[in-house]
């Protein structure tokens, strides 16, 4: 009875160190998320130093995306709900070069569109330490001019 007890301990360990797919950071995602900015990211961010250009592409990014709903779901999938308008498709961490260690990065791919969230600061798309209800995350693809999308999320309650 002990050996069997202790087999299947060991059978129960090695299948949850196998398995990626309840990682912290794919916990952290699932549910719904609030984009509440949206700026272009820029060498120098500092407002002083835009242009009137910038500024009102920044402001219109902002009034077009603020209010957009990303729901992450446990079983990969991701509805964006933008404008009256309603997206549907996969999600998944980002994955290193080896194809299993999971990175703090999102990939989401849908019918004839795609995007991907990387970190704006630091290591994590939860910039703020201890906070999980707040994502900052650069957008991908890069603006043709090598700019990114920045968004500012808080979890939807």
């Amino acid at each position: 009875m002990r050996k069997s007890t202790s087999l299947l301990l060991l059978i129960i360990f090695i299948a949850n160190g196998c398995s990626n797919s309840n990682s912290p950071e794919k916990n952290k995602m699932t549910g719904s998320w609030t984009v509440t900015s949206a700026y272009i990211s820029r060498a120098d961010n500092d407002s002083k130093y835009l242009s009137q250009r910038e500024i009102i592409a920044d402001s219109l990014l902002k009034a077009g995306l603020s209010g957009t709903i990303y729901t992450f779901t446990d079983d990969g999938k991701v509805t964006i709900l933008q404008s009256g308008e309603k997206l549907e498709g996969t999600w998944q961490m980002a994955k290193d070069k080896d194809g299993k260690t999971e990175l703090s990065a999102i990939e989401m791919k849908g019918v004839d569109w795609s995007e991907a969230w990387m970190p704006s600061i630091g290591e994590s798309l939860f910039s703020l330490q201890g906070m999980d209800d707040y994502i900052n995350a650069k957008i991908f693809p890069a603006n043709d001019d090598g700019s990114n999308v920045v968004y500012e999320l808080s979890r939807k309650k």
